[in-house]
């Protein structure tokens, strides 16, 4: 019994890799985040600035970066805490704990040439229920960097996320606002 509770104790004193730590301690190999960029930016032409926040290395575990795609580069940088927004035809690379305050595409339907790791604003117009009682149930599938607001007076949800994440969502809430009316 007392091996459990110093387990148990021991677990939960153990805090988690938090956003801007050395992700070293994860045991993983790092990568110079400008390195990558630079040959991305090879490949794809694309122009990439860094917000002054960002670390300079990244991990990415074993994906090679040699003649990495722009989509395979947004999926290292969700696992790094790391988002990218397209302004003028500059990649800005951001923490995600920035993320609601960028300039994000704002979205009124569903738009197939967005890639899913792209951080959206989806303004959502329901139907047959309130969007109020829909923001505590909806809420925890979101990641701490995402929003989600109701409008009652227009019946509308206000969801931040990622493109993927807000499809998802989207079809959940149509679902339920759908099944309302029946």
């Amino acid at each position: 019994m007392k091996i459990l509770l110093i387990l148990v104790a021991t677990i939960i004193a153990t805090p988690a890799l938090a956003e801007g730590e050395d992700k070293q301690a994860t045991g993983l190999p790092q990568v110079g985040l400008i390195d990558v960029l630079e040959e991305v930016g090879r490949s794809t032409k694309q122009v990439f600035a860094v917000d002054y926040r960002v670390g300079p290395n990244i991990v990415v575990g074993h994906v090679k970066t040699r003649g990495m795609s722009f989509d395979t580069l947004r999926i290292v940088l969700r696992n790094n805490n790391l988002a990218s927004i397209v302004v003028d035809d500059i990649v800005t690379i951001v923490p995600t704990s920035t993320i609601r305050q960028q300039a994000i595409p704002l979205l009124f339907a569903a738009d197939e040439s967005i890639h899913q790791e792209q951080w959206v604003t989806h303004v959502l117009t329901l139907e047959n229920i309130e969007p109020r009682p829909l923001v505590p149930i909806l809420r925890p599938l979101l990641p701490k960097q995402g929003h989600l607001v109701a409008h009652p007076d227009s019946r509308t949800l206000t969801i931040v996320a990622r493109y993927g994440k807000v499809r998802q969502l989207v079809e959940l809430i149509e679902a339920i606002d759908r099944n309302a009316q029946q």
